[in-house]
């Protein structure tokens, strides 16, 4: 039975979302009621992602294109994933959760990435980078090209296929594909092109420059540095904000994020 006194109790809240192609959106979202963080607001804002994703994949569909993810589709797993702030706390949190031979074998992952990184050199262009510069014009592509070169799978990734997929960052709700399911494997082979599936709004973007209360400074990382930089991602409280007060606040910065 749900306690009545708890801040996370949550209600259903109606928002409609305006999008110059296919008209209004209308969500049906379950929103925690009292004050509550960004992070217990990942839910509803994930339902979100997944609803616009869908809205993306119609306008795709009806302009004749065809989308090439699917299960089993793993190239873009080997990708760098910028993920907010407090995604990055909430997946090292859910590592953590894990039952303990389960847990150690997700942090064996990390740990290996990690150790990866190191000895190629780029860990700490990550850690700098995506601190100090990476706002500055062909930062991010770059970094992007020389992660990918290393092969490193996400942590996350088993058989194929997501592990946490009900739980998994909005950037990934957000990007597909409907080139060739061939070129996922070469992104950084001169000639090839991807036709990624534009998103009538950037929630990723807007959850990354969001602290739950106001705007701010994006604040990204790598995913696969989540657990390695969750201390330094601890510090200082979140802002504490009643649930549909936050949501329809988020809403108001990621309608700057959109495609018009």
């Amino acid at each position: 039975m749900t306690d009545p006194s708890d801040p996370r109790r949550a209600t259903r809240q109606t928002y409609l979302l305006d999008f110059a192609e296919g008209g209004p959106l209308r969500l049906d979202l379950p929103v925690p009621e009292g004050p509550v963080d960004l992070l217990d607001m990942l839910p509803p804002i994930r339902l979100m992602a997944d609803a616009v994703f869908a809205r993306g994949t119609e306008t795709a569909t009806r302009d004749g294109r065809t989308i090439s993810c699917g299960p089993g589709c793993e190239a873009c797993c080997n990708q760098l994933v910028p993920v907010s702030r407090e995604e990055g706390l909430a997946l090292a949190r859910s590592v953590r959760a894990l039952p303990g031979p389960r847990r150690r074998e997700v942090t064996d992952r990390f740990r290996r990435t990690v150790a990866a990184l190191e000895e190629a050199g780029l860990l700490d262009r990550l850690a700098r980078d995506f601190t100090e510069r990476i706002h500055e014009h062909g930062v991010l592509s770059r970094l992007q090209r020389d992660y990918w070169a290393l092969a490193l799978p996400c942590p996350f990734l088993e058989n194929g296929s997501c592990s946490i997929h009900p739980a998994r960052p909005v950037i990934c709700r957000q990007y597909s594909v409907t080139s060739a399911p061939a070129l996922c494997a070469r992104p950084f082979e001169p000639g090839v092109r991807l036709e990624e599936v534009r998103q009538p709004m950037d929630l990723a973007g807007a959850l990354a420059a969001f602290d739950g209360a106001r705007a701010r400074p994006t604040r990204a990382l790598p995913l696969s540095l989540c657990l390695l930089l969750e201390k330094t991602n601890e510090a200082g409280p979140l802002p504490q904000v009643p649930g549909p007060e936050m949501l329809s606040r988020f809403l108001e910065l990621a309608s700057r994020f959109t495609d018009r």
